[in-house]
């Protein structure tokens, strides 16, 4: 199952994408989510990164769900 996050939009984002997996197993829960994030633009040097990538790939500390 795949469920898109933004990842800078804050925790609430967080537990409703937890809530909304939930959802789809009924009473067996969820053990483990996995967060694969990403934020890509076309750049030609390394220079060129922008915050928002930053933020997504370097500057997110890990977040546990319950």
């Amino acid at each position: 199952m795949v469920l898109p996050l933004d990842l800078t939009s804050g925790e609430e984002s967080l537990r409703l994408a937890v809530e909304k997996a939930e959802s789809f197993f009924d009473a067996a829960g969820v053990d483990y989510m996995i967060h694969n994030a990403a934020y890509e633009r076309p750049k030609s040097t390394a220079l060129d990164v922008t915050e928002e990538t930053l933020k997504v790939s370097c500057l997110h500390k890990p977040r546990w769900t319950d």
